[in-house]
C-alpha cells in the first residue's frame, strides 16, 4: 500500500505535541492501524456511568457488554466504566477489611458528571457524547438505540496507536496516537483524549437482580483507572487540514499503580468535537497483546 502524501501548512504553530507524518497505514491489529482514509467507519464510545453501591448498575453493564459482543456490532463499540459519585462509589469504612474496600473513582469521572449530571441516579451513560431523543446523558434502556442510530455512519477522522511500550521494571506506559483525517473538518475542532482502563477487576457489588443482593466476587468490567493527558485532552485538529493529513501525538509518560494488572489495561483514544464535546472517532488498545 503506498503511503499517502500529506502536506500541513502552519499546523505546527498550532498544535503543541505533535508531529505531522507521511504514513497514515500501521499494524491492521488491535488499534494499530486504520483502513485507507476513504470510507473509514465511525466508532462509538459508550461511557457507563457506575458504581459499586449502584443496585441497578450489573444490569446496565450487562446492556453494555452485549452490545460489544454483539457480531453486528462488535470493534465499532468501545466501552468504559466511569465509577462516580461519593454515594454509589466511595468506599465502605472501615477500609481494610476486604468489604467495599475499592475506590475506582477518577478526576475525569467527577468532572464529567458535573459537566453532564446524572441526575436522578445511576445507571447513566453517554453515547459517544451525542444526544438522543433530546438528551446526552441517558438511561441503560436507551443505549442499544443511541448505538445503533451511530452505527455504520462514516467517519471525518482515524485514529490508531502507532506505538504503545510498557516498562514492566518501573511501570511506565509511553504511547502515540496517530490522526488521518478523512472528510472535510469544516473549521471544527477536534481534542484528543487517551483514558487508561482496566478489565475484569473482581471486587463487591451490589446487585437488585441478586441472591444475595451483595455479590462479593463480581467482576468489574471496563474500568476507567485515569487519563494520560488531562480530563479533557489536547488540541489535535484545528479544522484546516486537508483530506489525508496525518498527525501524530506523544503522550505524556504515565506510571502504573503497582495494584493495576497490565494484563488486563487497555488504552483508549477518542477525538471530539471541542465546541460540542460529540465523539467523533475512538480506537482502543490493549497494553498487552
Amino acid at each position: 500500500m503506498k503511503p499517502l502524501s500529506i502536506l500541513v501548512l502552519g499546523i505546527a504553530a498550532l498544535l503543541a505535541g505533535c508531529d505531522i507524518v507521511e504514513d497514515p497505514y500501521g499494524p491492521s491489529d488491535n488499534g494499530g492501524g486504520p483502513p485507507p482514509v476513504e470510507g473509514v467507519r465511525r466508532r462509538i464510545l459508550l461511557e457507563d456511568f457506575t458504581g459499586h453501591r449502584c443496585i441497578y448498575c450489573p444490569e446496565a453493564a450487562t446492556i453494555a457488554q452485549q452490545l460489544k459482543d454483539d457480531p453486528a456490532i462488535g470493534e465499532d463499540l468501545v466501552v468504559v466504566g466511569l465509577h462516580v459519585t461519593d454515594f454509589f462509589a466511595a468506599p465502605v469504612p472501615p477500609l481494610g477489611d476486604g468489604y467495599y474496600d475499592n475506590d475506582f473513582r477518577t478526576t475525569a469521572g467527577t468532572t464529567y458528571i458535573t459537566q453532564w449530571p446524572v441526575g436522578s441516579g445511576l445507571p447513566k451513560g453517554m453515547v459517544s457524547r451525542k444526544p438522543f431523543n433530546g438528551s446526552i446523558m441517558l438511561g441503560r434502556d436507551a443505549w442499544e438505540a443511541a448505538v445503533n442510530d451511530l452505527l455504520g455512519q462514516e467517519a471525518l477522522m482515524d485514529l490508531w496507536f502507532s506505538q504503545l511500550d510498557h516498562n514492566t521494571s518501573n511501570g511506565q506506559v509511553n504511547a502515540k496516537v496517530k490522526v488521518s483525517v478523512a472528510k472535510d473538518l469544516a473549521n471544527a475542532e477536534h481534542t484528543l483524549v487517551v483514558y487508561l482502563v482496566e478489565d475484569s477487576i473482581v471486587g463487591w457489588q451490589s446487585d437488585a437482580n441478586s441472591t444475595p443482593s451483595e455479590i462479593e466476587n463480581y467482576v468489574h468490567r471496563h474500568v476507567l483507572r485515569g487519563t494520560m493527558n488531562g480530563t479533557w485532552g489536547e488540541l489535535a485538529l484545528a479544522g484546516t487540514e486537508a483530506v489525508g493529513d496525518t498527525l501524530e501525538f506523544t503522550m505524556p509518560t504515565y506510571t502504573l499503580n503497582s495494584g493495576w494488572n497490565a494484563d488486563h489495561m487497555v488504552l483508549v483514544a477518542y477525538l471530539y468535537n471541542t465546541a460540542t464535546y460529540e465523539v467523533m472517532q475512538v480506537v482502543e488498545k490493549h497494553l498487552h497483546p
